[in-house]
């Protein structure tokens, strides 16, 4: 999250809470990373100056639960469907730059990490992705685990 803050816009803010105790999970730390930085990186792009990015993060039962959510342009209902397709760029989204690219690079992750992602979104009224991820390291490898915090 951190990262992001070079790429916020003028009073843009990242809201995060972590909504239980764990706070490791042993997973992939590079496939996490590029998932939570592409996501987030789109809620700052595609929402105005001011606006709020709250994300979310618990760990139970063995796997994690991350929403990102912004009250950004919104994808378009009718292109819900394709929006993790290759090069694919909603019809509302022409005037930022991007290539198409991030959200099917971020679904073929959480693919790898056989886990899930969906999506909620309106145009005009922002978007929320949320995905849930399954431990997938050997307990003991902690060159493989990344704290959610």
């Amino acid at each position: 999250i951190w990262e992001m803050e070079v790429v916020k816009k003028d009073d843009q803010r990242i809201k995060y809470d972590h909504k239980s105790q764990t706070t490791i999970m042993p997973l992939d730390h590079h496939l996490l990373g590029s998932i939570v930085t592409n996501l987030i990186s789109n809620s700052l792009k595609y929402s105005k100056r001011g606006d709020v990015i709250e994300i979310m993060s618990a760990i139970e039962n063995n796997s994690v639960t991350i929403t990102v959510a912004d009250p950004g342009i919104g994808i378009p209902e009718n292109e819900h469907q394709h929006i993790f397709g290759r090069f694919y760029r909603a019809s509302n989204a022409t005037n930022f730059e991007g290539t198409g690219l991030g959200l099917h690079i971020v679904q073929k992750y959480v693919n790898l990490l056989k886990g899930t992602i969906r999506f909620e979104s309106a145009e005009n009224r922002g978007t929320k992705f949320t995905l849930t991820l399954p431990g997938g390291k050997e307990p003991g490898k902690e060159e493989n685990t990344m704290p959610v915090k």
